[in-house]
């Protein structure tokens, strides 16, 4: 038996930082599943565990080992947990950049998760997978709850273990996503990044279809500061964006360095790609 299924990227169309909780940052964001772009996992039966990696980004090294990639920890844990013998092949193909605010590793450990618990008959329930996601990765949970909740928004809080459902289970945004070429640690990201003095206002999110936009436009990414002095193209990245037609909102996603434009139409956004003269990684 072989089984397949698609991992796809995330956006944090807004990431604000509400505090410090025992080393963990407060997030309060709100994450968006992309519809289209996404890694590709399949698993089959082996005589022994492997992981092979694809990876369709050339200039980007795979620096960590088999045995560290998330996927790995993944099929540990649920081995370990359920006395399972991890008798399998996983090819995991990279469409997504890597270390790119992008959340491709995360999924990729949520996806691989409810692939063995399909593969090997575990039976899990969503409070059980829950459990085990929460011990892989901070937004890790986020794509189980998309499962779950056959759903692509969901507002996050705490270290990213927190999941509401937003007031629209489904939107479909025109985004162009542009990406430097660079690649960007999380770690250091937020090591580096400094509360204010004051803790900041909450905002009541009550959006409809018809307001999201203008909600979501008067939100920010607090790590973009930053990422800015540590891969300045993103400001380049985010300048174009704003002086694109129907461009709604230009942030950059997660730690960067990835950035996201937000089109009134699908029309506007393809001639925003058009218009981009620099090298960089693209998809919208």
């Amino acid at each position: 038996m072989a089984l397949f299924a698609k991992s796809f990227a995330k956006i944090n169309l807004y990431l604000e930082i509400d505090g410090k909780q025992k080393g963990y940052h407060l997030l309060d964001s709100l994450f968006y599943l992309h519809p289209t772009l996404c890694d590709e996992i399949s698993i089959e039966a082996a005589s022994e565990f492997s992981l092979e990696v694809i990876n369709n980004f050339s200039d980007q090294k795979i620096t960590e080992s088999p045995g560290e990639n998330i996927i790995s920890k993944s099929v540990n844990l649920l081995a370990e947990k359920f006395s399972l013998k991890p008798n399998i092949k996983i090819t995991l193909r990279k469409n997504i950049p890597i270390s790119a605010g992008l959340g491709g590793g995360s999924g990729n450990a949520a996806t691989t998760i409810l692939l063995l618990n399909q593969f090997f008959n575990l039976n899990l329930s969503w409070p059980q997978i829950y459990q085990i996601a929460e011990k892989i990765g901070s937004d890790v949970p986020f794509f189980i709850f998309c499962a779950e909740h056959k759903t692509n928004l969901a507002l996050v809080s705490g270290r990213g273990e927190i999941l509401r459902q937003a007031p629209i289970k489904k939107i479909d945004l025109p985004i162009l996503l542009i990406n430097p070429g660079i690649s960007l640690s999380t770690k250091e990201i937020f090591t580096n990044f400094k509360l204010p003095s004051k803790p900041p206002k909450q905002i009541a999110i009550n959006f409809s279809e018809e307001n999201f936009l203008e909600i979501i436009k008067n939100r920010k990414n607090d790590l973009e500061k930053v990422a800015k002095q540590k891969a300045p193209k993103i400001s380049q990245i985010i300048s174009f964006l704003q002086t694109q037609a129907g461009c709604q909102i230009a942030r950059m996603t997660g730690s960067g360095a990835t950035c996201f434009g937000v089109f009134d139409n699908k029309i506007n956004l393809k001639k925003a790609k058009n218009n981009l003269k620099e090298n960089y990684w693209f998809h919208g």
